[in-house]
């Protein structure tokens, strides 16, 4: 819809919330008094907007009948369990009483895939979710899940690979699966043209299809606090300061327990950032933002939004530099209505310093640059083109303390440094229940980073060390059955070859079908 020219919407900075989600709803049902949608982007609308309760519509100074907008219906059960409500959508559990509102479900799944070698990968998670609102102003998500993984092979792990990184992990050889858990949540408190929030989620900064080179979800989602603002129409300012886990012990911290138990912590881990968006005119739009990893101790200093980060980090940093590891990073897009089209550009720099812009670390450098294109010869298909180049070391840090990721997950893009991607998708909306999505991913990388080697050496170029290539082709299909209830199959065949120092390229020659199931929130 932002594409289409009929809202606009700031994607360089997600997630967004669902107040805001609803407010954009709403101004689309309200235009579409024009016609602008086609049948299935209407039907498509009035699903999602259905997916709201009355309180969200309304506010103390705008009655339910004051909203222009024929998406608006009413709900007349305060409690609607196991069943349908006034809306249309099933329920496991949803409650309001003209304060406290509640919308809690079960939430897990299962997929299934068969390799042609005779593979087989089986996952199954279970868990919950709830979100809802207290009065006009706190909202709240949560949601936790324990998954299970069984490989009748050894696969391929989620080092270099677009899945999520796993937040807790461990394998039960009576079994033979591998148990991981997930857990997200936020309590956030909001006013006419800001946020406060305390957080656990994945922070989505930058333009990217199938990954940011800024701040992704590719490593689990770590506690941090969020403050956005949108002060005037032109301009939205997000800050967030969050705790992250190193993976590193601490030796100086080893204790042994009267019971035997040793007892050891980790290097304490934290990261600061802070983004601009501002809309220079209509369809173009600018961010500008920086961020710091730092380690050992807290400091308070970084809780000061408005401060720039690498210059404070010198009020800490002593003649060898290493407080420390600053990032610079910003993102351009321009939309084209007319075409239903958008272009956009990313640019990530890392280990940011006067001495490294004067050329002693100038390659520490990532950028995407994309083109999406909606109603390609018909009606609700759509195009994604894009490459991505992640030079080598961005990402890394002499100290691993100060590494950018969490969980030794990249918290920028899943391809890592020293490796480059060309990315197109194609999709197709039928309805607002079923979409086909084909994915065709091609990635080149050299060397994985090893701590224990130099970097900056003669020969470390772009795709230095032993080179390898990756291609997969893949055709999903998805079906909505009921609200929150999902079926999908698909097919996927990849290649590789060459060597590398840290994977096996052989590991991605694969070809398989796969089908699952899942129930919960997206």
């Amino acid at each position: 819809m932002d594409v289409k020219g009929y809202i606009s919407i700031n994607h360089h900075q997600k997630p967004f919330t669902r107040q805001f989600i609803l407010k954009k709803l709403i101004e689309i049902g309200q235009k579409d008094s024009s016609r602008i949608l086609n049948p299935i982007e209407r039907s498509e609308l009035q699903y999602f907007i259905d997916e709201y309760p009355l309180p969200s519509l309304t506010t103390k100074h705008q009655e339910p009948s004051t909203i222009d907008s024929p998406l608006v219906t009413n709900h007349q059960s305060l409690v609607t369990f196991l069943a349908f409500n006034s809306n249309s959508a099933f329920r496991n559990l949803e409650y309001y009483d003209g304060n406290f509102y509640v919308n809690a479900m079960f939430d897990g799944g299962f997929s299934y895939a068969y390799q042609k070698s005779g593979e087989y990968v089986l996952n199954y998670w279970n868990g919950a979710a709830a979100f809802g609102s207290v009065g006009e102003n706190v909202s709240y998500d949560l949601k936790f899940n324990d998954y299970s993984e069984k490989h009748s092979g050894i696969g391929t792990g989620r080092k270099f690979s677009p899945l999520q990184g796993y937040e807790f992990g461990t394998g039960r050889a009576s079994t033979g699966t591998f148990n991981h858990d997930k857990t997200e949540g936020n309590l956030t408190y909001s006013w006419s043209w800001g946020n406060v929030a305390l957080v656990k989620d994945n922070v989505l900064w930058g333009n990217g299809y199938d990954g940011q080179i800024i701040h992704s979800d590719k490593a689990p989602s770590y506690p941090h606090i969020r403050l956005t603002m949108s002060p005037a129409e032109w301009v939205d300012i997000s800050y967030v300061h969050g705790d992250l886990n190193s993976g590193i012990l601490d030796s100086a911290t080893f204790r042994r327990t009267d019971g035997g138990r040793n007892h050891i912590q980790l290097v304490p881990k934290y990261f600061a950032a802070h983004i601009v968006t501002v809309n220079l005119w209509e369809d173009l739009r600018f961010s500008l933002g920086e961020s710091v990893i730092y380690s050992d101790r807290f400091e308070p200093m970084y809780l000061v939004p408005v401060l720039l980060f690498r210059f404070a980090d010198h009020y800490f940093t002593n003649k060898d530099e290493t407080s420390g590891n600053a990032q610079m990073f910003s993102s351009l897009s321009y939309r084209i209505p007319g075409w239903k089209s958008r272009i956009d550009l990313s640019v990530f720099i890392d280990e940011l310093s006067i001495s490294n812009i004067t050329g002693k670390y100038p390659e520490a450098v990532a950028f995407s640059a994309g083109l999406t294109r909606h109603d390609l010869l018909v009606d609700n298909l759509s195009a994604k083109i894009e490459y991505v180049r992640v030079n080598p070391f961005v990402y890394e840090h002499d100290d691993p303390a100060q590494s950018y990721g969490n969980r030794n997950y990249y918290m920028g893009h899943w391809i890592g440094s020293n490796a480059d991607m060309m990315y197109l998708e194609f999709s197709y909306i039928y309805d607002e229940k079923i979409r086909l999505v084909n994915e065709n991913t091609f990635v080149r990388r050299g060397d994985f980073f090893n701590n224990s080697e130099k970097r900056y050496k003669s020969g470390q170029t772009f795709l230095y060390g032993d080179k390898s290539g990756y291609l997969t082709v893949s055709l999903r299909g998805e079906y909505e059955f009921l609200n929150n209830w999902f079926f999908d199959v698909s097919a996927v065949i990849s290649n590789a070859w060459g060597k590398n120092n840290q994977i096996k390229p052989s590991d991605y020659k694969y070809a398989e079908i796969s089908f699952g199931s899942g129930y919960g929130f997206n």
